[in-house]
């Protein structure tokens, strides 16, 4: 039970974190902004429906399938955890170049390499087979790390080019695989009020 409300807690953070990376550089606080409000209306909707959602579990505890969709998550809530640590610490990198300026390059090779780690995440998550309940969800969560590894190489270009239509472009994949992801969240959260 605790291990799947972990799992949408991730889910959550990692919707934060996004949202606050995700922005151009024109404006970015103000985009910043406009991306969590979205990802706390989610974590509100968490909270209201908390006790519903443990209830579910509790009833679900007892089915033979059980023990499949618990080690599924366990395994989903792994890779989450180091989603939220890669995009985190991209965001860290990124805020320190405004306007693209002034990029140390000791930052833009782990800026590089954290985006390899996307690829390693979307690898990770892609050899899971997920239970049948989870099946919709699994495919959500994939869509929404594809659309994650095929921002990278764009964001990569756009800022090695100081070109802003790239990294509009990663953005708007970011933006999507948020999309797949807060689906994902909503998808499992309607699992456990059943």
């Amino acid at each position: 039970m605790k291990k799947l409300l972990k799992w949408a807690a991730i889910i959550f953070v990692i919707l934060i974190v996004i949202g606050a990376f995700s922005g151009s550089k024109k404006d970015s606080t103000t985009k910043q902004e406009e991306q969590i409000q979205p990802a706390t209306q989610v974590k509100d909707a968490f909270n209201q429906g908390a006790d519903k959602a443990r209830q579910a579990i509790n009833q679900k505890e007892g089915t033979d399938n059980s023990s499949k969709v618990s080690e599924y998550t366990n395994e989903i809530a792994k890779i989450s955890e180091e989603l939220s640590g890669i995009m985190k610490r991209r965001s860290e990198l990124i805020k320190k170049w405004p306007n693209l300026k002034d990029i140390d390059a000791t930052d833009a090779i782990e800026f590089v390499t954290l985006g390899i780690q996307i690829e390693k995440v979307y690898n990770e998550a892609n050899a899971i087979t997920p239970p049948q309940e989870m099946v919709s969800i699994h495919k959500k969560i994939l869509q929404g790390l594809s659309f994650y590894k095929q921002s990278v190489p764009l964001i990569n270009d756009g800022i090695d080019k100081k070109d802003s239509s790239l990294i509009t472009q990663s953005s708007d994949l970011l933006k999507k695989g948020d999309e797949q992801i807060k689906s994902a969240t909503a998808e499992l959260k309607a699992y456990h009020k059943q």
